[in-house]
């Protein structure tokens, strides 16, 4: 199994199992950050994280981008590729969401309301 495929798995198995019908809250934004993108791109956004070392090409210092939420939504959910990025080297986030949510009733709503959450933190981090 690649390295790349044993880290989705690992993240896949940290997958936040919401209770049916709830909603997440605003600050959702920083626990999604912290669960799914730190290990890579560090707590503070800097590239850093733990698992940065083994990923080529490493982590996108964050703190470094001036990527508006609607443009960093279409990054995180990762469904349509962007063609300037190349191949994908991050998860595709709207599926791994969505996923998780199997058998709810709006879970492409909630998945996108996810992905949301989690571009207007990763914008909370950059600076302007």
């Amino acid at each position: 199994m690649s390295a790349r495929l044993r880290m989705l798995a690992l993240v896949v198995g940290m997958l936040p199992t919401f209770a049916a019908g709830s909603e997440p809250t605003a600050s959702t934004g920083a626990v999604l950050y912290r669960q799914y993108c730190a290990s890579c791109h560090g707590t503070t956004g800097h590239g850093d994280g733990p698992a940065s070392g083994a990923l080529t090409p490493p982590p996108t210092n964050l703190t470094r981008l001036t990527t508006p939420v609607p443009e960093l939504m279409q990054q995180i959910d990762g469904r349509q590729p962007i063609r300037a990025h190349g191949t994908a080297a991050m998860p595709v986030w709207g599926h791994v969401f969505e996923q998780a949510r199997a058998g709810e009733r709006h879970k492409g709503r909630a998945a996108l309301l996810q992905v949301e959450l989690l571009a207007e933190y990763v914008r909370s981090l950059q600076r302007d």
